[in-house]
């Protein structure tokens, strides 16, 4: 289920680097290049990635997880279970939330 929102993770993970940077910068520190990273730029990056992850639901998308999977009938501690030890019906169910989680 978590494969449908990888995009959405990897937006996430580089707005976390973001703010690092954002906040290194502010102490004088530098880039992973050894090189003091443009503030303007950093924040010009951040904004525009915000938007982009806003817009595709970043901040719901953990709790659409959560609904579509108790909706189904999967208890949360079988959330986490190998999509290989589950049976045929509940792989088609599982397939039927990654479709409605896809919007």
């Amino acid at each position: 289920m978590r494969a449908v929102f990888a995009p959405l993770e990897a937006m996430e993970a580089r707005l976390r680097r973001l703010e690092t940077d954002i906040a290194a910068g502010e102490n004088g520190a530098t880039g992973d290049d050894g090189t003091a990273d443009e503030p303007a730029a950093l924040l010009d990056e951040y904004s525009r990635l915000l938007v982009q992850y806003e817009v595709a639901g970043g901040y719901d998308y953990e709790t659409r997880i959560r609904m579509v999977l108790t909706g189904l009938g999967f208890r949360p501690d079988a959330w986490g279970q190998p999509l290989a030890q589950l049976s045929g019906g509940q792989k088609t169910r599982v397939l039927l939330g990654r479709l409605l989680l896809e919007r």
